[in-house]
């Protein structure tokens, strides 16, 4: 079992040594109780209870995907209709990261007119079943489309897979006036050149570079940084996408926004497979000028259907797989009691540093009034991408807002 210290934060959190916990003369508050033990890297549910969760958020409805207690994947479809698949195989609560968006457009639209249809429990899954239109500009169609996927969640190997059909129906050519087909958008957060929790600055986010990918049988990659726009001039009848989650350890606080807390980000394949034509390629766009902001869908995967094409109908098998890193889960739980007068009536933000003298840069999380002037929580170190355990030294702050 690891070991956490307590640090002084002036002012406002004192006290501790090393173990077992004692509290001491602070100025305002005090830890009287802290129990480390192993997290739980492991979902519950094995073989899968698979149950559907309905909420709405605002404009947008979700439907929440669990396997037994563990919720790993969303699907949400916001106001305009654009429908995006969010998968979460880990267990680090934090651990979302790419997004798909299994639905055609061309340049320049906003995506919309998706319609689920259905989400039901079959053949050991959740089916679910979707049409909609073919966006094409702010408010205009050029065709319309069809799928389903049967989501299978595997909580032993944390990996879940989606397979299924997708069919897509043009009223014309693929032209110059409509530009090229986007058969479907792999959104993602790529962050370079920012302050890292792990000192220093670099690229963190969702994801790490490159994008490997293979055409047909040929693996090719694609490095953003190096090349923001990339759109090769081969074809194919299987286009395979790797993006490798990442362990996003941006640190918002030096950026002047609230801390956000670390996680491991997990990977995401997409392969389409076209059984009658070698039409598709593949298709990528960084913007760059968004390349500091970790709320930022700033990577956008787009395979196309290049303009001039005679056809009108396309036909594809869909696999996605998404996987939790290795590390994921990794780490300690610590179970906290804080004694404070004169504290925020709100939750105080607990910290972590490898050092007495800091910086107390990497947010754990939170602990809350329980009542009498007492704060309680259970916050998670976990393990860093550097493989370091996860020790070190504890400190609290009042909660940024």
């Amino acid at each position: 079992m690891n070991t956490f210290n307590v640090s002084l934060l002036a002012g406002l959190i004192s006290c501790a040594v090393a173990g077992a916990l004692q509290a001491q003369a602070a100025t305002n508050a005090c830890f009287t109780q802290m129990t480390v033990r192993r997290a739980s890297s492991s979902p519950s549910g094995d073989p899968c209870q698979y149950t559907v969760q309905a909420v709405q958020n605002g404009s947008s409805s979700e439907r929440r995907l669990y396997c037994g207690d563990h919720h790993f994947a969303s699907l949400i479809l916001d106001s305009n209709g654009a429908l995006a698949i969010r998968p979460h195989p880990g267990v680090d609560p934090n651990g979302w990261g790419s997004t798909l968006y299994l639905q055609p457009f061309f340049p320049g639209a906003v995506l919309r007119g998706t319609t689920l249809s259905e989400l039901v429990f079959q053949h050991g899954g959740l089916h679910a079943t979707f049409s909609g239109i073919v966006s094409r500009g702010a408010g205009d169609s050029y065709g319309n489309w069809d799928g389903d996927l049967q989501f299978v969640y595997n909580p032993t190997n944390k990996t879940l897979d989606a397979t299924g059909s997708y069919g897509i129906r043009l009223p014309g050519w693929i032209t110059t006036e409509t530009g090229d087909l986007n058969i479907y958008k792999l959104a993602s957060c790529l962050n370079t050149g920012v302050p890292l929790v792990l000192g220093g600055t670099g690229s963190t986010g969702d994801m790490q570079t490159p994008v490997n990918y293979v055409l047909g049988s040929t693996p090719q990659y694609w490095d953003p940084v190096e090349e923001p726009g990339h759109f090769p001039a081969s074809t194919c009848g299987t286009l395979t996408v790797y993006l490798d989650g990442a362990f996003n350890n941006i640190d918002t606080a030096a950026q002047g926004y609230c801390p956000i807390k670390p996680a491991w980000k997990p990977s995401v394949m997409v392969q389409l497979h076209d059984p009658g034509w070698n039409t598709m390629t593949f298709g990528g766009f960084y913007t760059l000028s968004e390349a500091a902001n970790f709320w930022s869908d700033n990577i956008a995967i787009t395979p196309l259907v290049r303009a001039t094409q005679s056809l009108t109908n396309f036909q594809y098998d869909v696999w996605m797989r998404s996987a939790a890193p290795p590390a994921d889960g990794l780490g300690e739980s610590i179970d906290l009691a804080v004694l404070c007068t004169n504290c925020p009536p709100d939750q105080i933000d607990v910290f972590k540093a490898d050092q007495p003298s800091g910086p107390y840069n990497w947010l754990l999380g939170s602990v809350f009034p329980a009542g009498g002037g007492v704060y309680t929580g259970t916050v998670q170190a976990i393990q860093s991408s550097t493989g370091a355990s996860a020790s070190g030294f504890l400190k609290l702050k009042s909660h940024c807002q």
